[in-house]
């Protein structure tokens, strides 16, 4: 069943877990991922993955074939986004959100899984979503590109 968490709620011990979830799903979904822990590289990803796992404050939605790492945050407008997105990475979920920051994603999208994302992903007030896509941010309206994914997909 899906599920959305805070990350900060997690343990040692479920960090762990959680990690070696998304290691062994990027391995099925996306098996030249850079994000993929391989020997000889682990020093070059190491920074990244002990930044996430001691200071990521955002959120977590899980179910199966999907696992996103996301926050709700607060910015002005576009432009805000692509000056704070990198200041704000490690920051908890705002009170008032307008924005969706996607901060990692393994997953092989299809109709059901998107279905199943829908309702928790329905907040009013969402202007924007942001992620980074071969370290270049990009950012979108968030209602086209709801629509844009769900006519991709064939549930319009």
């Amino acid at each position: 069943m899906p599920s959305i968490r805070i990350f900060t709620d997690l343990d040692k011990e479920e960090r762990i877990e959680f990690f070696q979830r998304c290691q062994d799903l990027l391995l099925e979904t996306a098996p030249e991922s850079p994000y993929i822990l391989r020997q000889g590289d682990v020093a070059r990803n190491k920074s990244y993955f002990l930044d996430i796992f001691l200071k990521y404050q955002g959120l977590i939605y899980e179910s199966d074939g999907i696992i996103l790492l996301f926050n709700k945050l607060q910015y002005e407008d576009k432009d805000h986004i692509y000056e704070q997105y990198r200041d704000r990475l490690f920051h908890s979920p705002d009170k008032e959100p307008n924005t969706y920051s996607v901060d990692f994603i393994a997953a092989k999208l299809d109709p059901k899984i998107l279905s199943e994302m829908e309702p928790y992903f329905k907040d009013e007030g969402m202007k924007w979503v942001c992620f980074l896509r071969g370290q270049q941010l990009s950012v979108f309206d968030a209602e086209s590109l709801k629509n844009s994914v769900k006519a991709k997909f064939g549930l319009s």
